[in-house]
């Protein structure tokens, strides 16, 4: 369907990665307290919500066995790999600070 849209001088079209979406744990306690950190660091709640884009996490959570995983970072979605992508300096250091939280209490220090 896609070659339909490309033209049929786009050659063949195969996949790189094939693998199912990732859903998070919404009952996990590690990713609940991730998410109050987040909330308490941006000053809103936090939320929680599956996104139409493909992340490393698809790949590297089953091959971690199954970790608990967050896909979490300053950048604006809807500027995601897209031409002058921009992240606000703001949400840079707040994710300095969410980050400064996680690592410690992962490490349960």
């Amino acid at each position: 369907m896609l070659k339909s849209y490309l033209g049929e001088e786009i050659g063949e079209i195969s996949p790189i990665a094939d693998v199912p979406a990732m859903a998070r744990d919404t009952k996990n306690p590690w990713i609940l307290e991730v998410a109050d950190m987040a909330a308490e660091v941006a000053g809103k709640s936090a939320d929680l919500h599956t996104a139409p884009y493909f992340t490393d996490a698809s790949l590297l959570t089953p091959a971690y066995g199954g970790v608990p995983t967050v896909v979490l970072g300053p950048g604006e979605l809807a500027m995601a790999h897209q031409t002058d992508e921009y992240c606000h300096v703001e949400r840079i250091e707040q994710a300095v600070k969410i980050y400064g939280r996680i690592a410690p209490a992962w490490c349960g220090l």
